[in-house]
């Protein structure tokens, strides 16, 4: 049975084209071996590649958006075959969280990578606000764990698989896994980039991509793995942020934590979500005059599992009388935000930095056009129409829903089509007021006024 939940789930997924230390391969291909525990139990595992990410951020300046500090994230991704095995124990220890947190009365309380809720963000943070609004008087934290991914004690992580699991020893299979992901080593693509004589960076990586083979045979590799700064091997904390089973294990990770918490909060009938490494904590009451009791109490908690807060984002506020007070010294901002939406009061919004770096995208893709006559790089003149595609409603699945247009998989949804997600559900609220001009700045901009 849980063979056949994990092919459906997965089995409109395409063959995808990256180069790794293995060929691509087709979950029909490969079902056979990823769901044999003796295989699995024997594989060997590739190393993984890795990369930085560099998340461009807008700072607000004067009233002006410009670019801030980028948000850099090390990203370690899996080989095809590797994946898919990630992927389908993903799919077997998810099976017995999601009973878990049913059982402990936390299926609302870890909300992120869940795959039987049928929820997103939206719905995640209407239900946060949700219960704020419902108080008069209440003391709110706002938080996240400080390298959570790269911090994960591998002991501890052990220690709640196999109580999730109900075992004394993870069997061969999964022991396997586990050591796959934990006890792992990786090479970096610059590296792969200097073997293969490419450029570094986007232009280099597209062009091993389109390869369509392994970076490197495995004799290649053998002698990289010799020498002193080729391959790089983790150290006793971390899994790879990254991989399809790293998130699934962070959840596990979290269970008896999430559930002390939570046990906590409803000793003071109060609220707790988590959202991987983000969560919010709700306390009625006037539990705002010692608040900093009740963060070095949620701090002692997580000491636990070795899980410490990011002291810098970590933001505490009272809610009195509809007025909301930031009572942390670090920012005198009166606003709540959490999973993506803020909150003063009396109204839900999407964050103004959300807001800002779309339309400074928009911003900018419209004025490509302009210097472009027109026309894309390649010089076809589909420059407006993906200006419009991706930058206004009229791209946008719901349009086309809404009017009885056909609407196929290659129609991807665009950043309107989650205003109109949101606004269906932040109903009394309103969500489009800064998205409502957006074809009258398209226009402006393409004119050049």
């Amino acid at each position: 049975m849980e063979e056949i939940g994990f092919r459906e789930k997965w089995k409109k997924k395409k063959i995808t084209h990256y180069a790794h230390f293995d060929y691509p391969v087709s979950l029909d291909s490969c079902f056979n071996k990823i769901t044999d525990p003796d295989y699995v139990g024997r594989y060997a595992f590739y190393p993984f590649i890795h990369y930085t990410m560099k998340t461009r951020r807008l700072e607000n300046k004067n009233g002006t958006m410009r670019n801030g500090a980028p948000k850099v994230r090390n990203i370690k991704y899996a080989a095809h075959l590797d994946s898919w095995i990630f992927r389908y124990y993903a799919y077997l220890i998810n099976e017995h969280y999601n009973k878990r947190v049913l059982e402990n009365g936390l299926n609302s309380v870890s909300v992120a990578y869940r795959s039987n809720l049928g929820k997103n963000n939206i719905n995640f943070a209407y239900e946060a606000f949700s219960f704020i609004r419902d108080q008069q008087d209440c003391l709110v934290i706002i938080g996240d764990f400080k390298d959570f991914f790269d911090k994960l004690d591998h002991v501890y992580l052990k220690k709640q698989l196999k109580a999730l699991l109900g075992v004394q020893n993870l069997s061969k299979d999964y022991f396997n896994v586990f050591k796959a992901v934990t006890k792992y080593s990786y090479v970096d693509i610059e590296k792969i980039l200097e073997l293969r004589g490419l450029d570094k960076g986007r232009k280099g990586i597209k062009e091993l991509n389109s390869n369509n083979k392994p970076v490197m045979s495995k004799a290649e590799l053998e002698a990289l793995s010799k020498g002193k700064d080729g391959i790089i091997h983790n150290g006793p904390c971390g899994v790879p942020q990254g991989s399809p089973i790293s998130a699934v294990l962070a959840n596990v990770y979290m269970l008896e934590i999430d559930k002390e918490i939570l046990e906590y909060c409803k000793g003071l009938d109060g609220f707790y979500m988590r959202y991987s490494d983000d969560f919010m904590v709700v306390i009625p009451g006037t539990h705002f005059k010692n608040y900093s009791d009740h963060v070095d109490s949620i701090k002692r908690i997580l000491e636990k599992a070795k899980v410490v807060l990011e002291d810098h984002k970590t933001q505490t506020y009272q809610k009195e009388g509809g007025i909301i007070t930031n009572l942390s010294l670090r920012s005198n901002k009166r606003i709540i935000n959490f999973l993506g939406f803020s909150f003063d009061g009396e109204i839900v919004s999407i964050r103004s930095k959300t807001i800002s770096k779309y339309y400074h995208k928009m911003y900018r893709k419209a004025n490509g056009v302009i210097s472009n006559g027109g026309m894309t790089r390649k010089k076809t003149k589909a420059g407006r129409r993906n200006l419009y595609k991706l930058y206004s409603y009229k791209g946008s699945r719901c349009y086309k829903r809404a009017r009885g247009m056909r609407v196929t998989e290659n129609d991807r949804a665009n950043f309107l089509d989650y205003v109109d997600r949101a606004t269906n559900i932040f109903v009394n609220d309103p969500i489009n007021k800064d998205t409502k001009r957006h074809m009258a700045k398209i226009k402006k901009t393409l004119e050049g006024k």
